[in-house]
């Protein structure tokens, strides 16, 4: 029977699958706002909501359609705000008309998330799956892994991907694909070949940028709107993925020796520190160090969650490798060292997703003493129009300290284009300061630079949720 059902559909109107419902039954959509006095956002439950080819519709009755705000659903907020759900409003005679002998996939609750970025995890695991969480503990009160991978259904209306935006996770992304199956039941990437032509009636969904989610930005309409996610959601997010991977993190008070991981990136993605191997080294001739090197390009979530939670100490260049740091361990470390000089922006973002997830840890924020140890990737520059187009003086500029004209700071900048030779005399001090963070117990985020006046930059306690100032140490 099981093996006809989907065929025999068409052909009978006796044998139904559990899969398919009859049109005449379909309902008609219905919505409830939440957080609505404020456009940016505003979150919305919609009941009966149809999903057919790439496309939302919204079945009413009665003589006029509903009235629904734009429901914004992009996580980057540089440039402002980006683009909104796309729902159809249609009679509900025609929505029947519409769904009318096809198969049905039915999921009682699912989370409608931003746009994921692939390729990247820190965009696709801190920000994507932590909405997914975030919808289905906040409005639907599933808080548990348990709850959450027999309840929940992840739907993704885009994937980024360079070339190919219609791929699924396990293909763009493999460790996303990992870690969204500790968070949902299923995961719909609504533009995949596999859910292409498919036709989903959602008993419960949920979508929006909500005044706790991590809508990422720094524009002061930014800071007006959005508020830190409340600490008990953090720890449920973190809580999840231990359960998902079977691990635990490490506890208080732990003893020496110190675990530290320097954590480098490939050449090919930029930022790369030439000499890690030499940095190790270094670390593991301090007294009470055990000091390794890890590359994480290609490793599985699995991988990357332990190295955040089996460290004292992490070491990193800017990147998405910190989209596993939302799972480091209490009293743990980390140490982001910068591939630009006195940018309190890049160490931002780690101290606003440490913030938003709750994440019990440190941070300490080094940059390089000077240009010379930023090393731009001439086979990068050589031969484009923009770098032969500048004067020798401004090339001089950009290869020698990273640093460009205005005119082309945008694709000069780039943080793919420039690579790093680490400095003992910068990451010994932080170490060090780290060192006594550990056995002190002590929660602080600190950057060993000048204040670079970008902003007032505040963390908050993950525990009693007490606001404090970054801190300074030139």
């Amino acid at each position: 029977m099981e093996r006809c059902a989907a065929a025999c559909l068409v052909l009978s109107a006796v044998i139904v699958s559990p899969y398919v419902v009859a049109a005449p039954s379909l309902k008609a959509t219905t919505h409830e706002l939440f957080h609505a006095e404020v456009p940016e956002h505003t979150v919305a439950k919609l009941r009966n909501l149809i999903m057919h080819q790439e496309m939302f519709y919204y079945a009413y009755e009665g003589p006029n359609p509903p009235k629904l705000p734009q429901l914004w659903q992009h996580h980057q907020w540089y440039g402002g705000p980006g683009p909104f759900i796309h729902i159809t409003e249609i009679p509900l005679t025609e929505a029947r008309d519409l769904v009318r002998g096809l198969q049905i996939h039915h999921e009682a609750k699912a989370s409608l998330a931003w746009r994921p970025w692939t390729e990247n995890l820190y965009h696709s695991v801190a920000e994507s799956i932590f909405t997914v969480y975030q919808h289905g503990c906040t409005y639907f009160k599933l808080c548990t892994h348990a709850a959450l991978t027999s309840q929940l259904a992840a739907v993704f209306h885009d994937i980024d991907h360079p070339g190919n935006p219609h791929v699924e996770w396990d293909v763009a992304l493999p460790p996303a694909a990992e870690a969204i199956q500790c968070y949902s039941k299923r995961s719909i990437e609504m533009r995949a070949p596999a859910y292409k032509n498919s036709t989903f009636i959602f008993g419960e969904a949920v979508t929006g940028i909500g005044p706790h989610d991590r809508a990422m930005g720094y524009n002061e309409r930014h800071y007006e709107v959005f508020t830190t996610p409340p600490i008990k959601l953090g720890h449920g997010f973190r809580d999840t993925m231990a359960k998902c991977m079977r691990m635990s993190y490490l506890k208080h008070g732990r003893r020496k020796p110190y675990r530290v991981t320097l954590v480098n990136r490939s050449t090919k993605g930029g930022r790369h520190m030439y000499n890690a191997d030499t940095m190790v080294q270094r670390m593991n001739e301090l007294p009470d160090v055990d000091a390794r090197l890890e590359y994480v390009d290609g490793a599985t979530m699995r991988k990357q969650f332990q190295i955040a939670s089996q460290s004292d100490i992490i070491i990193y260049v800017h990147g998405a490798a910190m989209g596993a740091f939302c799972f480091m361990s209490p009293d743990a470390v980390v140490i982001e060292y910068g591939h630009k000089l006195h940018d309190s922006h890049l160490h931002g973002f780690l101290i606003q997703l440490m913030d938003d997830v709750s994440v019990p840890a440190s941070f300490i924020g080094v940059s390089p003493s000077g240009s010379h140890s930023i090393i731009p990737k001439l086979e990068y520059f050589r031969g484009r129009k923009e770098f032969l187009e500048m004067s020798l003086e401004h090339r001089w500029e950009l290869l020698s300290t990273g640093e460009c004209i205005p005119a082309y700071r945008g694709e000069c900048q780039h943080m793919a284009h420039f690579m790093l030779q680490a400095e003992w005399k910068v990451l010994e001090p932080a170490l060090q300061l780290a060192f006594g963070l550990i056995d002190s117990g002590e929660h602080r985020f600190i950057l060993l630079d000048r204040d670079d006046g970008f902003r007032q930059l505040l963390h908050r306690h993950p525990e009693t949720g007490q606001r404090s100032q970054v801190e300074f140490l030139p």
